[in-house]
C-alpha cells in the first residue's frame, strides 16, 4: 500500500483451516503461483529465520470392544488423572511433559495386575496436536478391594510425580465411587486387558533429536485421542519428523503394536517436511539484510510443528 516502498512483484497467499488438517492450503494448485521465491510468514520468533519443518502424519487406530455382564460383587468407579501442563505436540514434545492418556494406561495396567478390572468408558484428550492434559475412565471391579486399589493408586501417583517432577507439579491420580445406577455391563475382561495393552506400547514422545540442528527433535508421536466409539475403541496420533523416512519407521512400530494387541491402524492425514536448505540464495540475502538492518546476525532454524 505504501507506494514509496521499492519492491518486486508480491503474490500474497492466506490459507484456511490450517489447525483443522491443513485444509485450505491442500486445495492449493500449483499454477496458481506465479512467483519463483517463497517466503513463509508463519514463525512467531523475532530475530529467527525458520527454513523448515516437520511433515506430519495423523493415524486412526480401532480397536473392537465387546460387552459382558458384570458379576453381582463388582461395583463401578471413576479413576481421573488431571492437572497436567499439556501444550502443542510439535512445539513443546521435548519438554518431558506428561501425557494423560499413557499416565492413565499405567494406571489401569498396575491396577488390573492386582485384581482383575472392566472398563465401562475411557476419554482422554481434546485434540490431536495437542499433549492430553486430562483423562477419565470408568472401571468395574471386586467391590472388596477398592481399598487396596485405593492404595495402589497413591503409590503409582507418588511415583508418577517422581517421575515428572520437573514439569508436572499439579499432576493428580484419584479413584472414587461412582455415582448413579450401576451399568448391567462392562467391556469385557480380555478386550479391557488388549485396550490397556494398546496404550501401553504405542509410542509416544520423542523418538529421535536432529543431527543437524542440535537441540532440535526430528521424529516424534503424540497419542492424542482416546474414546470409545459405541463397541469401538478408538485412539488418534499424530506422527512428526523432519526426515519422512524416519516417520515411515515410527508409523511401522505403531502399526506392530496395534496388530499385538488386536487392533487396526491406519493413516488417514498427512503432510510432507518441508525440508531446509542451508544454501538457497534467498536465505543468503535474508541474512545479509537482516545484518545490515539490525547490526546482528539471525538465527537459522528449523521448528517441529508443521
Amino acid at each position: 500500500e505504501d507506494t514509496r516502498v521499492p519492491h518486486p512483484p508480491l503474490e500474497l497467499l492466506f490459507t484456511v483451516e490450517e489447525e483443522i488438517g491443513l485444509k485450505g492450503a491442500a486445495e492449493l494448485q500449483p499454477a496458481f503461483i506465479k512467483g519463483k521465491i517463497f517466503i513463509n510468514l508463519d514463525s512467531e520468533g523475532e530475530g529467527i529465520l525458520t527454513i523448515g519443518s516437520a511433515g506430519g502424519a495423523v493415524t486412526l487406530i480401532t480397536l473392537p470392544a465387546d460387552t459382558s455382564k458384570l458379576p453381582p460383587e463388582f461395583g463401578v468407579f471413576n479413576l481421573k488423572v488431571s492437572g497436567l501442563v499439556g501444550g502443542h505436540s510439535g512445539l513443546d514434545i521435548h519438554r518431558k511433559r506428561g501425557n494423560a492418556i499413557k499416565i492413565m494406561a499405567g494406571a489401569l495396567d498396575t491396577l488390573n495386575q492386582t485384581s482383575p478390572i472392566r472398563l465401562v468408558t475411557l476419554k482422554g484428550g481434546s485434540k490431536v496436536n495437542a499433549i492430553p492434559q486430562n483423562t477419565r475412565a470408568s472401571l468395574a471391579f471386586d467391590s472388596g478391594v477398592f481399598d487396596k486399589f485405593i492404595e495402589v493408586v497413591k503409590t503409582y501417583a507418588q511415583h508418577i510425580q517422581n517421575e515428572y517432577m520437573s514439569a508436572e507439579s499439579e499432576v493428580s491420580i484419584t479413584l472414587t465411587a461412582a455415582d448413579g445406577k450401576k451399568p448391567a455391563k462392562a467391556v469385557n475382561a480380555e478386550d479391557t486387558q488388549r485396550i490397556i495393552h494398546l496404550l501401553s506400547t504405542l509410542p509416544n514422545g520423542v523418538a529421535a533429536m536432529s543431527s543437524e540442528f542440535e537441540g532440535n527433535v526430528e521424529t516424534s508421536n503424540n497419542i492424542g485421542l482416546a474414546s470409545f466409539r459405541k463397541s469401538t475403541f478408538v485412539v488418534l496420533s499424530l506422527e512428526r519428523s523432519a526426515v519422512m523416512k524416519n516417520m515411515e519407521g515410527l508409523q511401522s512400530q505403531i502399526q506392530s503394536a496395534a496388530r499385538k494387541s488386536g487392533a487396526k491402524a491406519k493413516v488417514v492425514d498427512s503432510w510432507p517436511a518441508w525440508e531446509p536448505s542451508r544454501d538457497s540464495a534467498l536465505l543468503r540475502r535474508s541474512k545479509q539484510v537482516y545484518l545490515a538492518t539490525f547490526g546482528r546476525a539471525p538465527k537459522i532454524a528449523v521448528v517441529h510443528g508443521g
